[in-house]
């Protein structure tokens, strides 16, 4: 005796199976592409505050040189005073941001110093980090004070801000990247194809660089060197044909 109905349902439930599978698919491919999604976004939105951070500080040492005549705010890196106190550890010292004569002008807002899509621990230390940003070493410095002038080997530093011709294209702010970064001062050797200091790709590959006139540009690195987070030898830091490398040497200014 045949049951049509047992047969019919039997067949609704093989569908019905297949159904929850396909189904369960569907959600997980539509979770990914949300997570995706998301992920994009928050890395937009980390991009657009780390921007404004920069522009932040740069407003900063825009208003110091005009309080003080002109004069840039001094960034020796390990002697005397500087815009942030001199310290090899001052990226994870707030006292080191205190102590700094940018201080007064950014006290009320801190977060201008870090960038939000820092995470902490490094090759140098484990430490939470106060600071993302370094500042050109050519700006408000100079080869006696800082005891390393075999870095000044073509170009001298700027001292005042009438002296910088082209602020457009006079980088002064740079997001370093966690495994360089130290003390205030990035480093960039203009004559010799190599990294001292790196920046940081924090952004998926991007990093912002701001300028003397006040304006600021996500650069997007595509050296292995920057993105493997390798500062020194034997890993790689030698970029005799880096882009990178070319780009910002061409943006470091000086005299």
């Amino acid at each position: 005796m045949k049951r049509p109905f047992l047969s019919q349902w039997k067949n609704l439930a093989g569908f019905a199976r297949a159904d929850l599978v396909c189904a369960l698919l569907f959600c997980s491919l539509i979770g990914c592409l949300t997570s995706s999604g998301q992920a994009r976004r928050t890395g937009k939105s980390n991009l657009a505050l780390c921007q404004n951070n920069a522009r932040q500080l740069t407003k900063a040492w825009q208003t110091y040189a005009n309080d003080h005549d002109g004069r840039l705010v001094l960034n020796q890196t390990l002697l005397g005073q500087s815009w942030v106190a001199p310290a090899e550890e001052s990226a994870t010292d707030l006292k080191s941001l205190e102590e700094g004569l940018l201080w007064p002008y950014l006290k009320n807002s801190p977060q201008s110093y870090r960038c939000p899509a820092d995470r902490n621990g490094s090759q140098i230390e484990e430490k939470p980090r106060v600071r993302s940003f370094s500042m050109n070493i050519l700006m408000g410095n100079s080869s006696s004070s800082t005891g390393n002038p075999w870095v000044y080997t073509r170009k001298s530093p700027y001292s005042n801000q009438s002296q910088i011709q082209k602020p457009a294209e006079a980088f002064v702010f740079i997001g370093e990247h966690r495994n360089s970064i130290d003390d205030g001062g990035f480093w960039v050797d203009p004559d010799n194809a190599h990294w001292i200091d790196l920046p940081g790709p924090r952004h998926l590959g991007k990093e912002p660089v701001s300028y003397a006139d006040g304006s600021v540009e996500s650069r997007h690195w595509t050296d292995p060197a920057i993105l493997s987070g390798c500062c020194s030898d034997p890993c790689g830091n030698q970029s005799l044909n880096s882009p990178d490398l070319a780009w910002l040497q061409a943006r470091t200014g000086g005299l």
